[in-house]
């Protein structure tokens, strides 16, 4: 069982070095970057965040149940199976893996 009366621990003054060192090569890189990296840096922190991979799972899962369903109750579904339409997704596979 751990005690709870540890102190915390500090990290190595090396770690310490390496993550200032790091924090000022981001700050040096935002304080250089054109609109247009600061641009692509924006949408590829948006397409690698937790919360566009939930969005898009939903809408996927959502695509899916909709279309069965509309072709279960004997409606013309949008995108019938194998979901041709849906099949767009492929094209945002690699963007969401690089992230």
């Amino acid at each position: 069982m751990p005690e709870t009366d540890a102190a915390p621990s500090i990290p190595p003054i090396h770690i310490e070095e390496t993550i200032l060192s790091i924090a000022g090569l981001h700050a040096d890189h935002h304080a250089n970057a054109t609109h247009h990296q600061r641009v692509v840096d924006r949408i590829t922190s948006l397409l690698g965040s937790a919360g566009f991979i939930a969005a898009l799972t939903v809408f996927v899962v959502g695509w899916v149940s909709l279309n069965g369903l509309a072709a279960a109750l004997g409606f013309r579904a949008l995108d019938p199976p194998p979901f041709a339409w849906l099949g767009a997704q492929r094209r945002w596979r690699p963007s969401i893996w690089s992230s």
